[in-house]
């Protein structure tokens, strides 16, 4: 029997809030099967729920103005801090919900066979076009291309104030965050960079990883930076790339027509759809030699471990798993790719705008887990900023970051 309790609080970043509350509000299968309210409280960014939810775990106090959530969404990078800090308690378990899920979404949510928080949701980067501004036809093969066809769309429409490309990067914060490196992974990538040396097949979430000696990706790593460089604004780049464009900056500026061209998550394609925009979507280009490889995210529910009412919390997720079209009710929405598999072949097949995403998602590399993930995204970060700020040597603000993550990477 079911604990009376009034109300279920979810903690979500903003945009993942709305889609959430309108899903577990008063017509889900969960409300009309229990006379329990769902309020999901929103953060402006993943970051500063991360920084909460690391807050409530360590003191058991939530930020002022918050209440105490039953339930946290969240990226499954988070795995490895979560279980290590003993924040989160086990979800309950349906074999048959989670034979309709992508294994990969299960592994990157697990440790040691056990599954830490409930898949609802993949996400990776693409390349959107404002075919106003643009035209139609085909999407640009290299990131050369997006600039170019970009600046001349600018100059055509007379833009004075806009860029050929928004690509969020950011500056830095209080909580020593700067850059995005989520979404500058396919150029990255394309000019020969890895996660420290992380070798790891596409679609693979497991975290038995293992990494190739500095001698092997050192370099790479390194130069690929420096390249990176030449899309700054710093003394040699061309200006392509602004550092101080930040994720509050960005979807804006190509909702205005100031950007013919975006690159971000599914999550701008709400937005996108509701300001009546005619766009096209791809893959990002590649501006090295190599293949542009996405991240994935997989962003999961997690059981606070001192949730206020926990069988109900338990309950939402078990209502969840057991909804066959749990996947397919999201993605109506908010344009998202869902983790079962049956969701994204039928989302595959009839929407061409979010193909691209279900590719990437599919062909990405996931994003590692492990409990060091801050340290080595800030690391990243902000060698990202600095590189395209110009704020020093890249060559050298690149192999500072590389040794200070294997060092990081060697306490594993």
């Amino acid at each position: 029997m079911l604990k009376r309790v009034d109300e279920l609080v979810i903690w979500a970043e903003k945009t993942r809030a709305a889609t959430l509350s309108q899903y577990f509000g008063r017509r889900s299968q969960f409300r009309r099967a229990y006379a329990v309210g769902v309020s999901v409280e929103a953060f402006d960014r993943t970051e500063s729920l991360e920084s909460a939810f690391a807050q409530l775990a360590t003191t058991g106090r939530p930020p002022s103005g918050r209440r105490v959530p039953d339930v946290i969404a969240g990226p499954h990078d988070w795995i490895g801090r979560v279980v290590r800090d003993e924040a989160i308690q086990l979800p309950p378990l349906s074999r048959e919900g989670l034979g309709r899920m992508s294994p990969a979404a299960i592994d990157a949510l697990s440790i040691d066979e056990d599954l830490h928080a409930i898949p609802y949701a993949f996400d990776s980067v693409a390349l959107i076009r404002n075919d106003a501004l643009v035209g139609e036809g085909p999407m640009p093969v290299r990131f050369e291309d997006v600039v170019r066809v970009g600046t001349d769309a600018l100059a055509l429409a007379k833009v004075p104030d806009g860029r050929a490309v928004a690509l969020q990067v950011g500056s830095p914060d209080t909580d020593g965050n700067a850059g995005d490196p989520f979404h500058m992974w396919p150029l990255f990538t394309s000019l020969g960079g890895s996660f420290f040396g992380l070798r790891r097949k596409p679609a693979d979430a497991s975290l038995d990883d293992e990494f190739d000696d500095p001698s092997l990706w050192r370099d790479g790593f390194v130069e690929a930076f420096v390249r990176l460089a030449d899309l700054g604004g710093g003394p040699h780049g061309s200006g392509a790339l602004e550092a101080s464009l930040g994720r509050a900056e960005a979807l804006p500026m190509f909702l205005d027509g100031r950007a013919p061209f975006l690159v971000c998550s599914s999550r701008a394609l709400g937005s996108i759809t509701a300001a009546g925009m005619q766009i096209t979507v791809g893959a990002v280009p590649p501006v090295g030699e190599l293949r542009a490889q996405p991240m994935v995210s997989v962003y999961g529910l997690y059981i606070y471990r001192d949730a206020p009412n926990l069988p109900a919390a338990r309950d939402l997720l078990t209502t969840f798993l057991s909804e066959q079209k749990a996947g397919e009710e999201l993605n109506k929405i908010q344009p998202l790719v869902p983790v079962q598999e049956a969701a994204m072949d039928s989302i595959a097949r009839r929407d061409t705008i979010l193909r691209p995403y279900v590719d990437a998602c599919r062909s990405g590399l996931v994003m590692p887990s492990w409990g060091q993930m801050r340290e080595l995204w800030q690391l990243l970060g902000r060698a990202e900023h600095d590189v395209l700020a110009g704020d020093g040597d890249a060559r050298q603000i690149a192999e500072e970051t590389a040794d200070a993550g294997w060092e990081i990477i060697s306490r594993f």
